[in-house]
């Protein structure tokens, strides 16, 4: 019986490591992120807490909440959310939870 247990326990922590949800670090994806390498402009900039946008050259706070990129426009503006679908070395594919949209990310490191 003892075996048995112990048997079960193992695959209880093998299962539950496995559909653990993916964490993801602000400072892993440090960085400006492109959707197309030919814009003269990044479409966002990472860095620490903080995300940077060109068009109106202001900085705002981000984080993640398990899979979710969280940019915080403000009480006005609100907060965009979106899935991160992958994060593999300079490639980023969110997703916008509203439309289930995806655009690809390639990253250019400062």
């Amino acid at each position: 019986m003892r075996k048995t247990s112990i048997l079960f326990c193992l695959l209880v922590m093998l299962f539950s490591s496995a559909f653990a949800d993916p964490a993801f670090d602000l400072e892993q994806m440090r960085g400006s992120w492109w959707s197309s390498l030919d814009n003269t402009t990044s479409d966002f900039s990472l860095r620490g807490d903080k995300v940077w946008f060109e068009i109106d050259d202001q900085h705002y706070p981000c984080r993640i909440e398990g899979d979710i990129l969280i940019f915080d426009f403000g009480p006005q503006e609100g907060e965009l959310k979106q899935r991160i679908v992958s994060f593999e070395g300079d490639r980023l594919v969110l997703e916008y939870l509203d439309t289930k949209k995806r655009r690809v990310l390639t990253r250019v490191r400062h």
